[in-house]
């Protein structure tokens, strides 16, 4: 078990997923009398795409999904219905591949190793101490008003496994989240069976090592290994037709707070700073103007769901004087922003 210390999955996410997630949300909304092409309005997904199961969609069109069924539904506790659903099958192959594994243990770990074909929004980090695992879990960029959603709704998901694999609850003997308590917190503990703590340092699962070492009925090791080869073959699609615009843009996702030169940047996706102005410039854009558009709309989106101080949006978006912020945002909008707020 030793070994397990510090294994982490994936850092970064891909600028593109597979469309299971709004499989889930679609299925989800029609239990309250949400019609698919409502749900879907404005993100550029058409109903049809619901049935092709190698359809791309982008980390934005599945937050606006997400957004529209929550502003539609009539219950808070979205999130953790959406992970109920969100079990071995949602996963498509890699969920069929990770039913095949000879232990729970064994399948929890192959879906970190393909976390880019999952929905997940986060980077876990598993350490092992006697009987008990401790997966951390961070955020890879900012989730904004989506944050407890998406994590509702992944670890949920995780338990949904579990359970399914395990025939028995118990593999959860703790969870953390980093958020307030939500006023629905007894949903957590009803579904959960495990003590839950909130506004904790991080996110984190204690989970017990004895059960995900349990041997699985269902394993089968040579469906398991055909089954990874299709996946194999499934992560390329992700990078398909991807821009330097779409990996700019997936870079400057996941950073949090301040902005990156356009030196470091290219450093990150491995070219030169001169490569990459001419790459942007060959699809008729510029640093500065995919900057200005993500300070824009995040500006937009601080205003208009936080109460923070104009000096603390500001330090957010990277400027290091508020009077900067006023004349950008007024060049953007036309207006104040303390107007466009009011």
């Amino acid at each position: 078990m030793k070994k397990m210390n510090g294994m982490k999955s994936s850092p970064a996410l891909p600028r593109f997923r597979f469309i299971n997630p709004i499989v889930v949300l679609s299925r989800i909304g029609s239990r309250y009398g949400i019609e698919p092409e409502t749900l879907l309005e404005g993100s550029g997904i058409e109903p049809r795409d619901l049935y092709d199961p190698l359809k791309r969609i982008s980390l934005a069109q599945e937050k606006k999904v997400a957004m529209s069924l929550i502003e539609r539904a009539p219950v808070p506790w979205l999130g953790l219905e959406v992970g109920k659903e969100y079990h071995f099958s949602a996963n498509g192959k890699l969920g069929m591949a990770a039913m095949c594994c000879e232990t729970l243990l064994e399948a929890l770990l192959l879906i970190m190793a393909y976390s880019p074909l999952t929905a997940s929004y986060h980077q876990y980090v598993i350490e092992v101490k006697g009987d008990r695992g401790m997966a951390r879990f961070h955020e890879l960029i900012d989730l904004g008003n989506l944050r407890r959603f998406l994590c509702e709704a992944e670890v949920a998901s995780l338990y949904a496994m579990t359970g399914a694999l395990l025939k028995q609850p118990g593999a959860f003997m703790e969870l953390h989240f980093a958020y307030p308590q939500p006023t629905y917190a007894t949903k957590y503990h009803d579904y959960f069976q495990c003590p839950v703590c909130f506004d904790a340092p991080s996110h984190m699962i204690v989970f017990n090592m004895k059960l995900l070492n349990s041997p699985v009925m269902m394993a089968n090791p040579l469906a398991k290994q055909a089954l990874i080869s299709d996946c194999d073959m499934l992560l390329p699609l992700l990078k398909e037709h991807e821009t330097i615009t779409e990996k700019v843009l997936q870079e400057l996702s996941i950073q949090k707070e301040g902005t990156p030169t356009l030196e470091e940047l290219a450093k990150r996706i491995n070219l030169s700073s001169r490569t990459l102005r001419r790459r942007l410039m060959e699809e008729e854009t510029s640093y500065n103007a995919i900057m200005a558009d993500i300070r824009k709309k995040r500006a937009i989106e601080l205003l208009t769901t936080t109460r923070l101080s104009m000096e603390k949006v500001a330090t957010r978006l990277g400027f290091s004087e508020v009077s900067s912020f006023y004349r950008a945002f007024k060049s953007w909008t036309g207006s104040r922003p303390n107007t466009f707020r009011e």
